[in-house]
């Protein structure tokens, strides 16, 4: 037909003499049943003893796009459940005393925090920054790690394990997005974790190369290979052969950089291991 993607990218590509790419999407049956058969398509001219032919590619992408689908639904639908779900929470608080204003507090900020991570997981699953607004808060950097290291102290990689601490020299605050940094920082101490022996030690703390940033840092005594270090923030590369691994060091940068504007980067030497750094400015 006249929409058809694959019969377009062939005109088109005879027409340019380039390549052209389109989707071709087409009703099948297959036991009696119908389905959409999702094609990507590729059609390349080339020329061969004086004769104009096409080169046809076909890639069936219908299982990506059905999980595409049901990933912007359920977003969608999660998501207006949670606006709902932190409307009302928010009118509970303000009608609200004593111990029921502390209770309706509690699920008001639990339901923030569980709208901002269906939001991120969109993004890490899209890719689409979109119109994303992180909120600030002076939030002073202590309570940051120690909040961080106290929701990873029980976590299954953490079992033989020591996660320290190390205080700074003075307490400054950071006018940022609490979640999306103990976020950050949280993958970067499970990495750590997990790539430490029993009885080895992880480390955490924050300094300030200039008076308005704040460098936060992870540190392990592991050494990250040469042939991997290019890799680490590429998106679905991991060195455990799971699938679902791979998003952690690039949800880091992603996150980090893309909606904080900060740096996030790492130094990994024989001589001192490895640690991964979340510079930030202080006022962002």
């Amino acid at each position: 037909c006249q929409t058809c993607g694959a019969v377009i990218a062939i005109v088109s590509s005879l027409k340019l003499n380039k390549p052209v790419e389109k989707i071709c999407i087409a009703e099948v049956k297959k036991n009696g049943i119908a389905s959409d058969l999702y094609l990507g398509v590729r059609a390349a001219p080339i020329l061969l003893s004086g004769h104009r032919f096409v080169l046809l590619f076909m890639q069936d992408l219908s299982a990506q796009q059905k999980l595409a689908t049901l990933q912007r639904v359920f977003f969608h639908d999660l998501t207006n459940i949670l606006t709902a779900l932190l409307g009302y929470s928010e009118i509970l608080a303000l009608n609200s005393s004593g111990e029921t204003l502390k209770t309706a507090s509690i699920i008001n900020k639990s339901a923030q925090n569980l709208y901002k991570e269906v939001v991120l997981q969109r993004i890490l699953a899209h890719g689409e920054l979109g119109d994303f607004q992180y909120s600030k808060e002076n939030i002073p950097v202590s309570s940051i790690l120690t909040e961080t290291c106290d929701g990873l102290r029980l976590h299954p990689s953490a079992n033989n394990k020591s996660l320290s601490v190390i205080p700074a020299g003075s307490d400054k605050a950071i006018s940022s997005d609490r979640y999306i940094i103990i976020k950050i920082l949280t993958n970067m101490l499970i990495n750590a974790l997990e790539a430490s022996d029993e009885g080895d030690e992880v480390q955490i703390w924050a300094e300030y190369p200039q008076q308005d940033e704040i460098m936060f840092a992870v540190w392990n005594k592991k050494v990250i290979e040469e042939s991997l270090k290019q890799r680490i923030f590429q998106k679905n590369f991991s060195t455990k052969n799971m699938k679902g691994r791979g998003l952690g060091t690039y949800s880091m940068k992603l996150f980090g950089e893309e909606i904080l504007g900060g740096k996030v980067y790492f130094i990994s030497q024989e001589e001192t291991g490895t640690t991964f750094y979340l510079k930030l400015c202080r006022n962002n």
